[in-house]
């Protein structure tokens, strides 16, 4: 599905499904918030429900400021602050089904579908070095932590 924006391939996604509603996790960076938030518009302009997830970060980093509101520049005082948040315990069901689109949806190559733009290639970049996304590295990362770390932590 090669389309010329992030938008028209998640719209056209949720014409062929018959999806109304778009979920995703927050990415940092500053290129991708920029983005994001910028769809998010547009997809509740369209008429969809749009919802956005704390992914990778125990707080979002514009829910943790110091008493004067400003960013905090040592992780300590950042994370005594943490610790004072209340916790909240989010609790979301999975479907009862998934449904199948009614039309065969056609496939492409990653590299085919154009989904990475030059101001994205940097920051791209530093989120692959150190993320692995799936279920087998964190359980390979778990079994680590278990074996090596887990008795002095």
């Amino acid at each position: 599905m090669k389309t010329e924006t992030t938008l028209s391939v998640l719209l056209h996604c949720g014409h062929v499904t018959g999806a109304n509603k778009i979920v995703y996790n927050h990415l940092y960076d500053p290129v991708s918030l920029v983005r994001d938030h910028a769809i998010k518009q547009k997809l509740v302009e369209h008429g969809l429900c749009v919802q956005s997830f704390n992914g990778d970060l125990l707080c979002e980093p514009w829910d943790v400021y110091n008493e004067k509101g400003h960013a905090f520049t040592t992780f300590d005082a950042y994370w005594d602050m943490c610790l004072t948040l209340p916790v909240e315990t989010i609790s979301v069901l999975p479907p009862w089904c998934l449904v199948s689109p009614t039309r065969t949806v056609g496939s492409s190559s990653v590299e085919d579908l154009g989904l990475e733009n030059d101001l994205e290639k940097s920051s791209n970049a530093l989120l692959a070095r150190g993320w692995s996304p799936g279920w087998s590295n964190a359980d390979k990362l778990l079994s680590e932590f278990v074996d090596h770390h887990l008795i002095d932590y």
